[in-house]
């Protein structure tokens, strides 16, 4: 028997949605149209979830904090596929860096003194601690081994070779793990892979002006959010994990246009992904762009957004990204690439996720809540911003300024009391 879900109210569909049910059949006791039933439960599974999980390192061992993500990203992977969403699941090896530069160079004056076809990974860590003991005695042999990764880099082909052996005896032995786990993912891309998209992400930040030098490295200071600075070019011209990061980032939003990212990993990287995340902000990679139709009834001054174009439809794109949250309401920094009516409003409504004090296209339910704890009657939503593009004849005088206007002062009590200003974001509204 098919399973089936009845669901009434107001809205009753998006409100399931909007709770991750998993619905087979709806059977709606108040009357809707068949079309837009479809059109929202087709948003259900448009969901895309992103899960970086596992992530050992090359030539080490795989130690209890792997063991620990990858069986949390596991369970998060096979809940999400359940609940419908699609899914997909990245091991994002650490199979890049200076401490392979090490190795290289370890190999080179030892290597003939160790089987690798026995226990590689421990004799690979045996030779990695030698070389780094023979580092910390000699500034000669750490130059050379960060020579080695430079080359890598720059794809040199003994060091390439190498490369390439280690991470295949490694991978071979992490499968073993990954084999009694029943652990899968769908993607082995490690930090080697973002290689050749490293550039593209230099020379965003070089754009915005964020980049700096400092002792010959190149960082971006993150003081401003009280953190250390983000190290994104060694003095040697090499990369970091952090260039890195934000590469995959980057190619993942391409890639996967996901709606969710998730990062299974230990306490101790916290710091680090603060500044990539940050970094990430300040690039814009956190936008999101959705488009559709938009339809006008003229009649009830009301528009419908639509995905697939229909007579008298107009074309609309919204991008916005995410500025702080409280895991129930989100502020948004939101910006028209088109220009229609109620098109934020509708726009965002369609997508499941309405303005509070939208008695139109939201819910009615949480408009009346904040009515009566904050007094608030009218949309939470304010035009920061207005630019003026370039133009001509009476109003040229206008051509290129900026407009700006800090947040309502209702609006920001609304922000605070709810905690919505944990990353502070929103001082960039006022």
């Amino acid at each position: 028997m098919e399973s089936l879900a009845t669901i009434e109210g107001r809205n009753p569909v998006i409100e399931a949605i909007k709770n991750d049910r998993e619905i087979d059949k709806i059977m709606i006791a108040n009357s809707a149209k068949e079309g837009s039933i479809k059109k929202i439960i087709g948003m259900a599974k448009e969901k895309n979830i992103v899960i970086d999980y596992s992530a050992p390192n090359i030539a080490k061992q795989f130690h209890i904090g792997h063991l620990r993500s990858t069986v949390i990203g596991g369970a998060l992977y096979n809940i999400y596929k359940y609940l419908g969403y699609n899914v997909t699941g990245i091991n994002h090896l650490g199979d890049y860096g200076t401490q392979f530069g090490k190795l290289i160079e370890g190999y080179k004056r030892w290597g003939t003194e160790y089987n690798l076809d026995e226990n590689p990974i421990e004799k690979l860590t045996e030779i990695y601690v030698r070389i780094s003991n023979l580092c910390k005695e000699d500034e000669t042999v750490l130059e050379a081994c960060r020579d080695n990764f430079k080359k890598l880099e720059d794809g040199d082909p003994e060091c390439v070779e190498l490369w390439t052996k280690f991470k295949d005896l490694s991978l071979r032995e992490f499968q073993k793990v990954y084999d009694i786990l029943g652990t899968k993912f769908d993607s082995w891309n490690g930090e080697s892979f973002y290689t050749d998209k490293m550039g593209e992400v230099i020379d965003l930040l070089e754009k915005s002006g964020k980049l700096v030098e400092s002792q010959g490295a190149r960082i971006i200071d993150l003081e401003d959010y009280g953190m250390a600075p983000c190290l994104i070019e060694k003095s040697n011209g090499s990369s970091t994990y952090a260039t890195r990061d934000l590469a995959a980032i980057l190619y993942r939003a391409r890639t996967y246009d996901y709606d969710k990212a998730l990062y299974v990993t230990s306490y101790e990287q916290v710091l680090h992904f603060r500044q990539i995340f940050e970094v990430a902000k300040l690039l814009g990679l956190d936008e999101k762009y959705i488009k559709g139709y938009l339809h006008k009834d003229e009649k009830c001054n009301k528009v419908t957004v639509q995905e697939t174009e229909t007579s008298g439809a107009l074309p609309i794109e919204t991008r916005y990204r995410p500025l702080g949250d409280n895991g129930s309401v989100t502020l948004l920094e939101v910006e028209l690439i088109t220009g229609r009516t109620h098109q934020i409003r509708a726009h965002l409504a369609g997508t499941g996720h309405p303005l509070i004090g939208d008695y139109k296209y939201g819910r009615r339910t949480l408009n009346d809540e904040y009515c009566r704890k904050y007094g608030l009657k009218s949309q939470l939503l304010h035009a920061y911003r207005l630019e003026i593009p370039e133009i001509e004849g009476r109003l040229s005088y206008l051509s290129g300024k900026e407009f700006t206007a800090p947040l309502p002062y209702l609006f920001q009590k609304i922000l605070k009391e709810e905690h919505v200003e944990e990353n502070k974001s929103y001082e960039n509204l006022a």
